[in-house]
């Protein structure tokens, strides 16, 4: 399982290299064949994203953090995917 990529407690690392960060982690996990991801670590990422979206005052930032979080949210499985 990938290293979790901690959000920055400082705005020295902006919101786009955050998502990157964010989205190589989802993406090499979506390529196991069986991606597995603890559901409290999840919300965790989550949260953090959409914090770091409120602090933001740039709108296109907001809306790039916002089709992250529905990219990860949609790519949760559910037991109707089997």
């Amino acid at each position: 399982m990938p290293t979790p990529i901690p959000l920055p407690a400082t705005h020295e690392t902006t919101i786009a290299s955050t998502i990157k960060s964010y989205a190589s982690v989802t993406k090499h996990q979506a390529e196991k064949p069986e991606p597995t991801i603890n559901a409290s670590k999840l919300l965790q990422i989550i949260k953090d994203l959409l914090t770091t979206a409120q602090e933001s005052e740039d709108v296109a930032s907001k809306n790039a953090v916002i089709t992250t979080v529905l990219r990860i949210i949609n790519a949760i499985p559910t037991s109707h995917d089997e």
